[in-house]
């Protein structure tokens, strides 16, 4: 018997059942993959929407206030603009920063959604 026909017959009989065409294994693997990615994205939310329910407000650091107050600047500059460039660059400004409640509840939500989603299709197979 040559060695691909007794890899052949291996397979089968180490599996059960006949042997997965190369498509269906890639198929399988995407599917696989996708419900990874469901879990583990839905475990970070809801990491971070129990890190929104728990802390209320959070405060930036003088360095972090300049570098978004740069980022968020109008590209036309404003009489405004300037004015707060200038307080924020020269004083050590902390921006606080509150999101509304509704956002952590969302995260928790979508979070199990999509772990739950995850987990039972990784079981149903």
């Amino acid at each position: 018997m040559s060695a691909s026909g007794r890899l052949r017959e291996d397979s089968k009989t180490l599996a059960g059942k006949q042997p997965v065409a190369p498509l269906e294994r890639e198929v399988q693997d995407e599917t696989t993959m996708w419900k990874r990615v469901a879990i583990v994205t839905g475990v970070v939310l809801l990491l971070l929407g129990l890190q929104l329910r728990v802390c209320h407000s959070y405060q930036l650091t003088p360095q972090t206030t300049a570098t978004l107050a740069r980022w968020l600047a109008p590209k036309q500059p404003t009489a405004e603009s300037v004015v707060q460039r200038v307080v924020v660059e020269t004083t050590a400004v902390q921006k606080t920063i509150r999101p509304p409640r509704w956002l952590g509840w969302a995260l928790l939500s979508f979070g199990v959604v999509l772990t739950s989603h995850g987990v039972l299709r990784h079981w149903r197979r």
